[in-house]
Protein backbone atom coordinates (compact mmCIF):
# COMPACT_ATOMS: atom_id res chain seq x y z
CA UNK A 1 0.00 0.00 0.00
CA UNK A 2 1.15 3.13 -0.96
CA UNK A 3 0.61 6.79 1.23
CA UNK A 4 1.60 9.60 2.41
CA UNK A 5 2.12 11.90 5.52
CA UNK A 6 -1.76 13.60 4.70
CA UNK A 7 -3.23 10.25 4.98
CA UNK A 8 -6.05 9.38 7.20
CA UNK A 9 -5.42 7.49 10.11
CA UNK A 10 -8.08 5.78 9.60
CA UNK A 11 -7.25 3.83 6.44
CA UNK A 12 -3.86 2.77 7.73
CA UNK A 13 -3.31 -0.36 8.78
CA UNK A 14 -2.07 0.17 12.07
CA UNK A 15 -3.14 -1.76 15.62
CA UNK A 16 -6.54 -1.22 16.96
CA UNK A 17 -4.11 0.40 20.45
CA UNK A 18 -2.29 2.77 17.97
CA UNK A 19 -5.76 3.72 16.46
CA UNK A 20 -6.95 4.77 19.36
CA UNK A 21 -5.10 6.41 21.09
CA UNK A 22 -4.02 8.60 17.67
CA UNK A 23 -7.72 9.31 18.02
CA UNK A 24 -7.85 10.09 21.64
CA UNK A 25 -4.79 13.18 20.70
CA UNK A 26 -6.82 14.28 17.82
CA UNK A 27 -4.81 13.12 15.35
CA UNK A 28 -6.64 12.67 12.11
CA UNK A 29 -3.57 11.96 9.61
CA UNK A 30 -0.42 10.66 9.67
CA UNK A 31 1.00 13.78 9.32
CA UNK A 32 -0.68 14.93 13.07
CA UNK A 33 0.35 11.87 14.39
CA UNK A 34 3.82 13.10 13.42
CA UNK A 35 3.41 16.29 14.51
CA UNK A 36 2.30 14.97 18.38
CA UNK A 37 4.17 11.48 18.19
CA UNK A 38 6.67 12.37 21.39
CA UNK A 39 4.00 14.12 23.27
CA UNK A 40 2.10 10.94 22.65
CA UNK A 41 4.84 8.63 23.29
CA UNK A 42 5.45 10.44 26.99
CA UNK A 43 1.74 10.87 27.98
CA UNK A 44 -0.30 8.05 26.65
CA UNK A 45 -0.95 5.03 28.39
CA UNK A 46 -0.69 1.74 26.41
CA UNK A 47 1.53 3.59 24.26
CA UNK A 48 4.41 1.22 24.65
CA UNK A 49 7.50 0.91 22.19
CA UNK A 50 5.99 -1.77 19.62
CA UNK A 51 3.41 0.85 18.48
CA UNK A 52 5.74 3.69 19.10
CA UNK A 53 7.97 2.25 16.48
CA UNK A 54 4.49 1.46 14.63
CA UNK A 55 3.61 4.89 13.57
CA UNK A 56 7.39 6.05 13.47
CA UNK A 57 7.71 3.30 10.50
CA UNK A 58 4.81 4.38 9.06
CA UNK A 59 5.98 8.13 8.98
CA UNK A 60 9.09 7.32 7.81
CA UNK A 61 7.88 5.35 4.88
CA UNK A 62 5.26 7.63 3.83
CA UNK A 63 8.23 10.62 4.02
CA UNK A 64 10.00 8.41 1.53
CA UNK A 65 7.21 7.86 -0.52
CA UNK A 66 6.29 11.83 -0.63
CA UNK A 67 10.10 12.38 -1.27
CA UNK A 68 9.85 9.88 -4.21
CA UNK A 69 6.99 11.79 -5.35
CA UNK A 70 8.52 15.02 -5.75
CA UNK A 71 10.91 13.34 -8.25
CA UNK A 72 8.54 13.07 -10.82
CA UNK A 73 8.08 15.69 -13.41
CA UNK A 74 4.41 15.25 -13.49
CA UNK A 75 3.72 15.44 -9.83
CA UNK A 76 5.79 18.93 -9.63
CA UNK A 77 4.00 19.68 -12.42
CA UNK A 78 0.72 19.32 -10.05
CA UNK A 79 2.02 20.77 -7.16
CA UNK A 80 2.35 23.67 -9.57
CA UNK A 81 -0.47 24.11 -10.99
CA UNK A 82 -2.43 23.43 -8.12
CA UNK A 83 -0.26 26.06 -6.22
CA UNK A 84 -0.76 28.71 -9.21
CA UNK A 85 -4.55 27.75 -9.22
CA UNK A 86 -5.04 28.49 -5.62
CA UNK A 87 -3.01 32.09 -5.66
CA UNK A 88 -5.26 32.75 -8.93
CA UNK A 89 -8.28 32.06 -7.12
CA UNK A 90 -7.49 34.24 -4.10
CA UNK A 91 -6.43 36.93 -6.70
CA UNK A 92 -9.85 37.12 -7.90
CA UNK A 93 -11.63 36.69 -4.77
CA UNK A 94 -10.13 40.40 -3.80
CA UNK A 95 -10.78 41.59 -6.75
CA UNK A 96 -14.17 40.94 -6.60
CA UNK A 97 -14.77 41.92 -2.97
CA UNK A 98 -12.60 45.58 -4.19
CA UNK A 99 -15.46 45.65 -7.04
CA UNK A 100 -18.10 44.71 -4.94
CA UNK A 101 -16.56 47.34 -2.21
CA UNK A 102 -16.14 50.36 -5.21
CA UNK A 103 -20.02 49.68 -6.59
CA UNK A 104 -20.92 50.63 -3.10
CA UNK A 105 -19.02 53.73 -2.83
CA UNK A 106 -16.99 52.78 -0.67
CA UNK A 107 -14.23 51.30 0.93
CA UNK A 108 -14.18 50.37 4.50
CA UNK A 109 -11.12 49.65 6.81
CA UNK A 110 -12.21 46.52 7.01
CA UNK A 111 -12.49 45.69 3.42
CA UNK A 112 -9.13 47.10 2.74
CA UNK A 113 -7.19 45.03 5.75
CA UNK A 114 -9.52 41.84 3.94
CA UNK A 115 -7.97 42.43 0.46
CA UNK A 116 -4.71 42.70 1.59
CA UNK A 117 -4.52 39.74 4.12
CA UNK A 118 -5.98 37.77 0.77
CA UNK A 119 -3.32 39.44 -1.24
CA UNK A 120 -0.76 38.30 1.35
CA UNK A 121 -2.10 34.75 1.10
CA UNK A 122 -1.43 34.86 -2.57
CA UNK A 123 1.66 35.57 -2.43
CA UNK A 124 2.46 33.13 0.09
CA UNK A 125 1.29 30.68 -1.86
CA UNK A 126 3.50 31.78 -4.41
CA UNK A 127 6.51 31.83 -2.36
CA UNK A 128 5.78 28.09 -1.18
CA UNK A 129 5.96 27.13 -5.08
CA UNK A 130 9.02 24.85 -5.59
CA UNK A 131 11.77 26.22 -8.03
CA UNK A 132 12.66 23.11 -10.55
CA UNK A 133 15.59 23.76 -11.91
CA UNK A 134 16.12 21.47 -15.62
CA UNK A 135 14.83 21.15 -19.30
CA UNK A 136 11.06 21.34 -20.08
Amino acid sequence: MSYTLDTPIADLEFSTRVQTVLANHGCRTLRDASAKLEDIRQHARGFGHKCYREVKEAIKFASQTQGDLLEQEEYRRYLLEDRLHSATALIQDVQLRLLRAALKGHISKESRRDAAFKLRDAANFVEQIPLFTGED
